[in-house]
């Protein structure tokens, strides 16, 4: 295991990688976008930090994790952005051990949300990067247990079409409630709240980071503009919830990750708008 304490780029990535998945649970401050220039920045450097980046990964999707159900969907959002940036470097990491580890999560997970984005990242993944070699291994096992679902790889996490006739509205997680209705369990709509502002985030950490030319074809910055779309109209509907709605301290939480949805969105688009001039 490499040292997490030391300056290199292994124990950089092995620690950003820790403290990614680990934050954004009930006692941390939110605070994982921070660690990620540093992930990708160290893997990007050197192949040992782009393996030491899987190994760590893996060990969140591990069993040993699936009570923090936090851990395991920031660990599936790093596959996606790892995957893009540094690329082959990153998923040449990813073996018979690491497509294994993802087969059991995928038929043992019970926490519906790291489901949903396991599915959907998957299907994606399938869909975007048939390209690379080295996801072979967890594109049969993906096809192997989509089809045992009876399910197409493309579209098995999206709905029933194939990815590409879906429309971008397909993509988030979860479906936006009605726009009055009961509020869910505390529990649910902790997470629900909890997701959102990682999106609201990570959408901002990758405007910042992707060049303004590849704003509007880049993949996964479109796929969290359209997380971040859903995620606003749920907020707004659990505030406006009917009774008894949210309380007092529900509420501001609420309006607050409202706040941070329309900031990211609004980011967005004026990256969309000057990278057009």
């Amino acid at each position: 295991a490499p040292d997490l304490e030391g300056d290199n780029p292994v124990a950089n990535a092995a620690r950003g990688v820790r403290l990614f998945c680990e934050s954004g649970g009930p006692n941390s401050g939110g605070d994982e976008v921070l660690h990620l220039p540093v992930i990708v920045e160290s893997a990007e450097s050197s192949p040992s930090a782009a393996a030491a980046a899987a190994l760590a990964i893996q060990r969140f999707l591990s069993k040993d994790y699936t009570s923090q159900p936090h851990v395991q969907y920031n660990a599936v959002m790093l596959i996606r952005i790892l995957a893009d940036n540094p690329g082959p470097t990153f998923t040449r990491n990813l073996d018979g051990k690491f497509t294994d580890t993802v087969k059991k999560l995928l038929r043992n997970g019970k926490d519906p949300s790291v489901q949903q984005i396991l599915r959907e990242s998957l299907a994606a993944l399938y869909a975007d990067k048939a390209y690379d070699a080295n996801l072979q291994p967890l594109f049969a096992m993906w096809s192997k247990e989509a089809a045992a679902s009876g399910g197409a790889p493309s579209a098995w996490g999206f709905g029933s079409r194939s990815r590409a006739d879906a429309p971008p509205q397909d993509y988030p997680p979860p479906p936006p409630p009605k726009s009055r209705g009961a509020l869910p369990s505390p529990g649910e709509l902790a997470q629900r709240i909890e997701e959102a502002r990682t999106s609201a985030k990570l959408l901002q950490q990758l405007v910042q980071s992707t060049e303004p030319s590849e704003l509007a074809t880049h993949e996964l910055v479109r796929e969290f503009a359209q997380r971040c779309q859903s995620a606003q109209r749920s907020m707004n509907a659990y505030i406006h919830a009917d009774p008894p709605g949210p309380d007092e301290a529900t509420m501001t939480t609420l309006i607050e990750t409202s706040e941070m949805l329309a900031l990211a969105q609004s980011k967005h688009s004026r990256a969309l708008l000057q990278a057009r001039r």
